[in-house]
């Protein structure tokens, strides 16, 4: 096939995947916003799905892959980055840094002298401090009351010397050997000599806590849940354990799995290699999944696929509760636009992600794609505090909006009233515009705002 050939099946091929996902937003609005209707009836439509995963295939493998790196490189990259190269080290070390300083901080404001109108309390000692004010000066006091200021000021400055002392001792004892602190401020001696034992080893063996969440140093194959993966890209690559599940799998080691319905069951008390054994077992169809199992999970090119904001939102949740803590979500999704186009919502996504317990850990704005990285940080919020501006909504992507202003415009035309009051102002507007290049100096002094 000659490059203008495949221009033109790339054409066709994108083609048939963007008309499946503009089909199901139009359904998703005929249907009041019903998207549990809308999404059964496309999964029991075999004969579509089949060719929207044919089509995906060939276009990831026959069309994508001349790029120097596509979308399945950059996550290789990222997730290789973050667990293998010393990515989760940085942030589990940053976050020490910054707990160890906050608990100075606490524990030096505690300390913090009490100062008072005419004093300050340190240590239970009570020092008097000279005033100074315009009526107190030197040359009119008497001999006695300057010996008196001056004891008043030596005593302060010991009093300041031992405060700071004190502050000194109790912070370097709160934080260790290794770091020397003074006045809530933490010095960093030597990367080498830093204490980071808490978090970066296991050194507790016996919480129930090396069952949920990702541990230092990490030694085990990278337990990853391939959403929508058609062909199970990841399966090549040696240092993944990758399991790929799509509603219309291309591939017969892609295991079908509707995950918006997927169950997900309590963690599993078993050693690593145990889990991967019975993740490896997984048989078609899968129907649930124990929480925390995976690693990272992967959505390429899946959240633009779902036509409702709530569908993404769901997604997201389930892929907190599969993820182990320290656990990365990884998603890519399209835009051929400029960085800076769509920047709200990237905004947007990464308020609406974050409120369920990810912080954004990678973001990269790609030629063609938004890639982002979101490190599984905390517990998921309960639904009753999901209020406020924190809404699925947050999870909308352009076409939405495209759609929503495309629906305004269709009923507009099937309006009478709207019509004729379109028009009313469309005359009204280029007899304005008539009136100004006509009458330049008597249309400046009048401004209408025709909206």
């Amino acid at each position: 096939m000659d490059e203008k050939q495949g221009k033109k099946e790339h054409i066709r091929l994108a083609s048939v995947v963007k008309s499946v996902h503009a089909d199901l937003r139009k359904k998703l609005r005929s249907h009041n916003g019903d998207y549990e209707t809308v999404w059964h009836q496309h999964c029991q439509d075999q004969t579509l799905l089949s060719t929207y995963a044919e089509c995906m295939q060939k276009l990831a493998q026959e069309h994508w892959t001349k790029r120097s790196q596509n979308r399945i490189d950059w996550c290789r990259l990222v997730i290789n980055e973050y667990f293998l190269d010393g990515g989760l080290k940085k942030v589990l070390q940053k976050e020490l840094k910054k707990q160890t300083f906050e608990e100075n901080r606490k524990q030096s404001s505690s300390m913090t002298a009490d100062y008072t109108e005419n004093g300050f309390t340190a240590g239970g000692t009570k020092t008097e401090i000279a005033q100074a004010s315009p009526g107190c000066r030197l040359d009119n006091c008497s001999p006695c009351d300057i010996d008196s200021y001056k004891g008043n000021l030596d005593n302060t400055s010991i009093t300041h010397m031992c405060f700071q002392e004190t502050l000194y001792s109790s912070a370097k004892n709160s934080s260790g050997p290794e770091t020397q602190t003074c006045c809530s401020v933490s010095h960093e001696k030597d990367d080498k000599d830093c204490n980071y034992g808490l978090m970066l080893e296991r050194s507790n063996p016996s919480s129930p806590d090396i069952y949920t969440e990702v541990r230092l140093p990490f030694e085990d194959k990278i337990r990853l849940l391939d959403v929508g993966s058609c062909y199970n890209p990841f399966l090549q690559f040696s240092e993944f354990m990758a399991i790929g599940i799509d509603i219309s799998p291309a591939h017969e080691s892609v295991h079908y799995c509707d995950f918006l319905h997927l169950e997900t069951t309590d963690p599993l008390q078993v050693a690593p290699d145990t889990l991967s054994t019975y993740l490896g077992s997984l048989r078609s169809p899968i129907h649930r999944l124990p929480r925390c199992s995976f690693h990272t999970v992967v959505f390429s090119l899946l959240l633009e696929y779902l036509p409702s904001p709530y569908q993404r939102w769901l997604c997201c949740t389930k892929a907190h509760e599969l993820l182990q803590h320290n656990g990365l979500l990884v998603i890519v999704t399209p835009d051929s636009h400029s960085q800076h186009r769509n920047a709200p919502m990237m905004r947007s996504w990464k308020k609406a992600i974050e409120s369920m317990g990810f912080s954004r850990w990678r973001y990269v704005k790609d030629e063609h794609l938004h890639c982002l990285a979101f490190r599984k940080t905390r517990p998921a919020a309960p639904p009753s505090l999901l209020v406020g501006d924190v809404t699925p909504d947050l999870l909308y992507i352009p076409q939405d909006l495209a759609d929503a202003a495309e629906e305004r415009a269709a009923e507009r035309s099937r309006d009478p009233f709207l019509q004729d009051e379109c028009e009313a102002q469309e005359f009204f507007q280029r007899t304005w515009a008539s009136c100004r290049r006509s009458f330049p100096r008597t249309a400046a002094s009048h401004s209408f705002n025709f909206q």
